[in-house]
């Protein structure tokens, strides 16, 4: 885990960019080997795959560590993954599902979409610096990322009440609580799930607060945190969670200061940094005229163009 403990106590953008360079350098031959070995079969398996099950393991939970990083930070980066093509192809092999879902926090279909996100924001960037950006052709694009997020959100949905339900009759019979880490990962998967499709409508429309489909999005990221029962699952949840309010409108902001100056929160310094980029931001929202040149400005301004980390 040198990455996540090494940048979480990083302020200086280098620093963990460097660290995040050196993580790529080391993943990109594991996974053209897990690549090649998929390809070529069980021969070739027989004479390139020696290692245990044990540290093939290991090796995925570090990609996956890298693959979250890398994701999350992009969003301020403003940029798309250097490894996106490998990082799709590695999230789609199930083979890799247990460790990786344990590196990720949350299923891995997520951040597949969210690649796909970052995809549509460069293509969508290209298009408006060469004055070629078509409105059909950018929602066109965006309509299978949609149709995809919402099957899967429903999906989840589905396995949450199931396992609420299960857990509530196991209590009755039993008289004891069961551990829930599937629950926090199917929980966890809701609300990332949630800010994911509020990105993808700033994406198409701009970080419009008063945007019907927005405020439509938030309202469902703020229902989704009542599913948790773990509190200390605040720590995981910086990103979706800056992500909704950015767009969030006045009577929303005290629901996400409480949560981001939670007593629960470990990593107090980063949550703190995050919390003041958006009251500064809050305060120049409230500023605001909706006058048709202010939405303009609001849709040509990139979206949360921090000069910190967030992940």
């Amino acid at each position: 885990m040198f990455l996540h403990s090494a940048l979480l106590y990083k302020s200086v953008t280098c620093e963990w960019w460097l660290h995040l360079q050196a993580g790529n350098s080391i993943v990109t031959s594991w996974i053209d080997n897990e690549e090649q070995y998929y390809a070529f079969g069980s021969s070739y398996g027989e004479e390139t795959n020696t290692e245990s099950s044990t540290i093939k393991s290991a090796k995925f939970f570090l990609v996956g560590c890298i693959i979250r990083f890398d994701l999350l930070s992009s969003l301020t980066r403003n940029s798309v993954p250097v490894l996106s093509r490998r990082y799709q192809q590695f999230l789609h092999a199930s083979s890799y599902s247990s460790p990786l879902q344990a590196a990720l926090q949350c299923r891995s279909w997520i951040f597949s979409i969210l690649l796909d996100v970052y995809s549509l924001r460069e293509w969508k960037e290209k298009k408006e610096v060469k004055g070629l950006l078509s409105l059909r052709e950018l929602v066109s694009k965006a309509f299978p990322i949609k149709k995809t997020l919402e099957r899967g959100i429903s999906m989840n949905m589905e396995e949450i009440n199931n396992f609420k339900q299960n857990l509530e009759s196991t209590e009755q019979s039993t008289n004891t609580k069961p551990e829930q880490p599937s629950y926090n990962i199917l929980v966890v998967t809701h609300i990332f799930a949630c800010s994911v499709s509020i990105f993808l409508e700033v994406v198409l429309s701009g970080p419009l607060p008063k945007l019907p489909e927005i405020r439509h999005e938030v309202h469902r990221a703020l229902e989704s945190y009542a599913y948790i029962n773990d509190p200390d699952l605040l720590n995981i949840l910086r990103w979706p969670l800056c992500v909704e309010a950015s767009v969030a409108e006045p009577d929303q902001y005290d629901f996400f200061r409480s949560l981001l100056a939670s007593p629960n929160v470990s990593w107090i310094g980063t949550f703190r940094k995050s919390l003041e980029r958006l009251e500064e931001y809050w305060r120049v929202s409230l500023d605001m005229k909706y006058t048709d040149a202010s939405v303009e400005s609001a849709r040509s301004r990139r979206f949360m163009a921090w000069d910190i980390l967030v992940s």
